[in-house]
């Protein structure tokens, strides 16, 4: 294995499955000497946290998503405190819904992705689920 030679930072806060389904390129990033944080949502952390090489960054996920204006600005700010401090090579918010992107706004990265459906470079293959495309 390569020596670390950089940092990814990963946005996927649940859905059990999905989470599942991007560890296989998140092992890819890590075994090309990249370090891995995670930004998780509380019900997948136990599952992240059995992978020594992965870094979480558990946020409060229904605060964020369902709770009250303050709950969300709270987890937020929380949130953005934590990853706003370190620097990135790549930062990946594996969601369509622009509104995710809150998520990693304070992130400083040199490249940040986010899954789409209109703009070619980030757009995934017709017929194809995106996990199919993380591995």
């Amino acid at each position: 294995m390569s020596r670390l030679s950089g940092r990814v930072l990963i946005c996927k806060l649940g859905a059990i499955g999905d989470v599942i389904m991007t560890l296989p390129a998140a092992y890819a990033l890590y075994r090309a000497g990249y370090e891995i944080d995670w930004i998780c949502g509380t019900n997948v952390q136990a599952l992240l946290d059995c992978y020594n090489w992965i870094h979480t960054i558990a946020v409060d996920d229904k605060a964020i998503l369902h709770g009250r204006p303050r709950e969300r600005i709270g987890a937020l700010i929380s949130l953005w405190r934590t990853a706003g401090r370190a620097q990135y090579d790549l930062c990946a918010t594996l969601y369509y819904d622009p509104r995710y992107r809150i998520l990693c706004l304070p992130v400083r990265a040199k490249r940040k992705i986010m899954l789409s459906r209109t703009t070619r470079e980030a757009m995934l293959l017709d017929g194809r689920h995106h996990t199919d495309e993380y591995a």
